[in-house]
């Protein structure tokens, strides 16, 4: 059963899974005097029933209920791949370096929710472009002038700049160093057994955009300083 401090789905949440009240207590107080709210999960399968939400979030995993076994790490950060990942020790916990770590972890998570926003708005630009202005986008940011991209692609220089002038207002691109650095942001990847040429790996259905950032994951410990995944 959990429990929040209060509602507002605007306020970074800490989610607390463990099943020690003291970790609780502390972390709660923690929460409170950084202006954040927390929730309590007793296991790691209570914690994994609850819908995903879109707001700044950490989680504080008691490393005790490692020890218990049938926890997959994994199976908690990679769907919440924008939900650093904070390991407790009630014996070791500082109360000054908690506060830091997770003051880090939910900006860390803030950064991650608007990358991931980001991507998500470009994904919808790209997916709104034709087979044919795929094909003249992936050219265009390789450096490709019109005339080598109507030779390519077999069409007429005049062609080739209608759709150039729809692919950047389609992306929305202010000029061609924009629209390289969307392509760039996407991952815009060859697949030789893709008609179309050319996708972004996070357009693909089933393909969250939150999985392209899992190896950006932050995974720390309270008695340590943070660190990369």
């Amino acid at each position: 059963m959990n429990r929040s401090t209060h509602d507002s789905e605007l306020v970074p949440t800490v989610f607390v899974v463990a099943d020690d009240p003291s970790i609780y207590a502390s972390l709660e107080a923690i929460a409170r005097a950084g202006g954040w709210q927390s929730q309590l999960f007793t296991s790691a399968k209570e914690f994994l029933a609850q819908p995903r939400e879109r707001r700044p979030a950490c989680i504080a995993l008691d490393v005790a209920l490692l020890h218990l076994g049938g926890i997959d790490l994994r199976e908690i950060t990679a769907p919440r791949a924008d939900m650093p990942l904070v390991f407790v020790a009630a014996r070791r916990l500082d109360p000054d370096h908690m506060l830091a770590t997770i003051r880090e972890a939910l900006e860390r998570s803030c950064r991650m929710l608007a990358r991931e926003a980001e991507l998500r708005v470009l994904n919808d630009r790209f997916g709104s472009l034709t087979a044919r202005e795929r094909e003249v986008l992936a050219l265009v940011v390789e450096g490709r002038l019109n005339k080598q991209v109507a030779w390519a692609l077999g069409i007429s220089e005049l062609t080739v700049k209608v759709h150039r002038g729809q692919v950047m207002r389609k992306m929305q691109a202010d000029s061609l160093a924009d629209l390289i650095k969307m392509a760039g942001k996407l991952h815009l990847q060859q697949r030789p057994s893709d008609p179309l040429g050319w996708w972004p790996e996070a357009f693909f259905p089933g393909h969250d955009a939150a999985r392209a950032l899992m190896p950006g994951a932050l995974v720390v410990s309270a008695s340590a300083s943070l660190a990369k995944a």
